[in-house]
């Protein structure tokens, strides 16, 4: 089992952009500004905290998306959610362990799971949409602009 992070050694997460394979991202060291000079920048915007679905049996993890992305159209991802989310260790975006990253890559192999099977826990916008006329390609954005008006 993997020790988790300690102060000053090695910050990691799991980055996931629509289209491409996800992208384990490790530090030296925990960010200094984490939320503003790494999650933000890499999501595109204003961050949602969301917890990690539970059918992964991952209690603690968290995933953090663009709170805005289905109104202003980002392109498809996985598991229910649109545009580049981030993989941490908990609310305070602790980094995760070697094992915790190897577990998030096994369960981002399950394209079709996330937030769209009912099993997770959360309500997902795109969950029935998706069950009517079939789930979209990894990075198709809505010729319209938006997901929902």
């Amino acid at each position: 089992m993997a020790k988790r992070e300690k102060a000053g050694g090695v910050w990691q997460c799991v980055v996931v952009r629509p289209g491409r394979l996800p992208d384990p991202v490790r530090y030296e060291s925990r960010p200094a500004d984490l939320l503003f000079g790494f999650v933000r920048p890499t999501v595109g915007g204003t961050v949602d905290l969301n917890p990690y679905p539970r059918q992964y049996g991952r209690p603690g993890l968290w995933v953090l998306v663009h709170d805005t992305g289905l109104l202003i159209g980002l392109p498809y991802n996985r598991w229910g959610l649109v545009g580049t989310f981030v993989v941490v260790g908990d609310q305070d975006l602790r980094g995760l362990t070697d094992d915790e990253v190897e577990g998030v890559l096994r369960d981002l192999r399950d394209v079709d799971g996330g937030y769209l099977d009912e099993a997770c826990g959360i309500g997902n916008a795109l969950r029935e949409p998706f069950q009517k006329y079939g789930i979209p390609p990894a990075g198709w954005a809505p010729p319209a602009g938006a997901w929902f008006k």
